[in-house]
């Protein structure tokens, strides 16, 4: 994977450049239908993220605990054929960035931009002034991706924070795992059922993964110690 770091890093990769952008914090369903859009895209596939998470500097007070760590992300990324990743470092100075100059940038640095895929209710910028129909006003050719709907609710990193804090861990696998080759092994315990036990391998859908086996749970589990480590 190509690790980049700034915006101008943009500027040696061929174009046309399609940007996947967004926080992906868990790297759900609805994240995966995002990127996959940008790398479908003929030309070079760029999946454009930030670190730390914007909350983290915009509220700091009100940060929901992470489900990924930049580091993990990574990670996951990789196994989705993502070949160039931009990291951008999210601080005060870039938090002040106003939308229309964070557009400008993009396609100073990109020759050319040839799109930008983002979920369709994405907001960006100071003050979250930017949008959709912004990228498109300023002659970006924008991929709005719609939520992705799993059993009548939209995946979102809420979904999955709440999943994991209730012990859900059939939901969490359900809205997070879509990875080609490898996938996430859970490792958060959760409380014995009250009736019956898992079913056995053989009864279990051979296109699904068998439920966890309850466990006592654990103590002061985090969300990222959650998500484990990646299978090879």
């Amino acid at each position: 994977m190509n690790l980049l770091h700034s915006i101008d890093a943009l500027d040696d990769l061929p174009g046309p450049v399609h940007l996947a952008i967004g926080v992906f914090d868990g790297v759900h369903l609805g994240h995966q239908a995002v990127i996959r859009s940008a790398l479908a895209q003929p030309g070079t596939g760029v999946v454009v993220t930030f670190d730390p998470h914007p909350s983290r500097v915009l509220r700091p007070d009100r940060t929901p605990l992470m489900l990924t760590s930049t580091r993990h992300k990574i990670n996951i990324l990789r196994t989705l054929d993502v070949k160039n990743l931009l990291v951008i470092p999210f601080d005060d100075a870039f938090a002040r960035t106003s939308a229309r100059d964070f557009v400008r940038r993009l396609q100073s640095v990109c020759h050319p931009l040839g799109s930008v895929a983002v979920g369709s209710d994405w907001t960006f910028g100071h003050r979250a002034a930017g949008n959709v129909d912004l990228l498109r006003s300023l002659g970006v050719t924008v991929h709005a991706i719609d939520p992705v709907i799993i059993d009548g609710e939209m995946a979102r990193s809420t979904l999955v924070r709440d999943a994991v804090k209730a012990g859900d861990i059939v939901k969490v696998r359900v809205v997070e795992i879509d990875l080609p080759r490898k996938r996430i092994a859970l490792t958060m315990k959760v409380q014995e059922p009250a009736t019956g036990p898992s079913p056995s391998p053989a009864a279990w859908p051979k296109d699904r993964t068998p439920p966890v086996q309850a466990q006592p749970a654990k103590p002061q589990t985090s969300l990222a110690a959650a998500f484990g480590k990646l299978k090879r």
